[in-house]
């Protein structure tokens, strides 16, 4: 009986492995809650999932990334996990002209860190931005080029245009 049950298991992570979706672009066009019916068929399935809103987690990350025990404990379980569902990916404030600001150093960093892993472990991640792998790769051609080539089959970019945002409908 436990054969089978961890046999199952094994069957379950295959279905997982490997697997990137990415979705990015206009604001307001679902793009959240598309990716989060995608986590919901790994769950369904039995398949460990995170939940990361990268503005958040981020600015925890880079917080502590000078305590080494500290900045372990809180991007580990990110990094591991079979499956990571990473949202508003590169999402920063506004400048003083209502502008958005550029990723700093410190979220790429943390970004080449997490994706890197996640990459060169075939850990299944999905990403949700409002920006697009082109925008990404612009701001750091590393986390950029790993997120375009694992997503080459499941990535949609929707184009800017202020009529696909269902929030103002």
């Amino acid at each position: 009986h436990n054969g089978a049950s961890s046999r199952d298991r094994r069957k379950r992570r295959l279905k997982a492995y490997g697997l990137w979706f990415f979705i990015g672009g206009q604001v307001g066009a679902g793009k959240t809650h598309l990716c989060t019916a995608i986590v919901g068929e790994f769950l369904k399935r039995g398949i460990s999932a995170k939940y990361m809103l990268w503005r958040d987690e981020a600015l925890k990350l880079k917080a502590v990334v000078n305590d080494d025990t500290a900045y372990s404990n809180l991007i580990k379980p990110l990094k591991t996990v079979p499956v990571l569902y990473i949202d508003d990916f590169f999402r920063t404030g506004n400048d003083e002209t209502g502008r958005k600001k550029a990723p700093t150093q410190g979220d790429i960093n943390v970004a080449f860190e997490l994706i890197n892993y996640r990459y060169n472990n075939n850990l299944a991640t999905v990403l949700s931005s409002e920006l697009t792998v082109d925008q990404i790769l612009f701001f750091d051609e590393a986390v950029g080029s790993r997120i375009y080539q694992r997503t080459k089959e499941y990535h949609w970019d929707i184009a800017k245009d202020p009529h696909k945002n269902h929030r103002l409908k």
